[in-house]
């Protein structure tokens, strides 16, 4: 797991951005990445272009809480290695799991603005 600090969109371009993951992708004999719908269709082309797989997963709130409860569950289980990252530990410190009125789960994190990846 990694990040890239700064808001959405606002320290690296789209093919800042894949230019940057791609050899690390590769380094690791990762060749399909997956990412939410945000901006899939312009990432999609990007990774096209370095030879790698896109498939985007559409960021639900009933997708999200199976995310956490994978996430909560490599955690726990100590599968994932986090670097010497400042930012992203903070961020991950500050996220919250809310129960709302009406049951439904939401999740925040407040001041996030670190764009984290994960590779397996």
């Amino acid at each position: 797991m990694d990040g890239i600090g700064g808001r959405f969109w606002q320290q690296l371009r789209a093919d800042q951005l894949v230019d940057r993951l791609a050899p690390v992708a590769r380094a690791r004999g990762i060749r399909q990445v997956i990412s939410d719908q945000r901006e899939g269709f312009a990432l999609e082309g990007l990774f096209a272009k370095q030879n790698l797989a896109f498939k985007v997963y559409d960021w639900t709130n009933a997708t999200k809480i199976l995310a956490v409860e994978r996430l909560r569950r490599l955690f726990a289980d100590r599968l994932i290695i986090l670097p010497q990252h400042d930012k992203l530990k903070q961020e991950l410190s500050r996220f919250e799991e809310k129960i709302l009125p009406s049951g439904a789960i939401t999740f925040a994190g407040r001041g996030l603005v670190t764009t984290s990846w994960l590779s397996c």
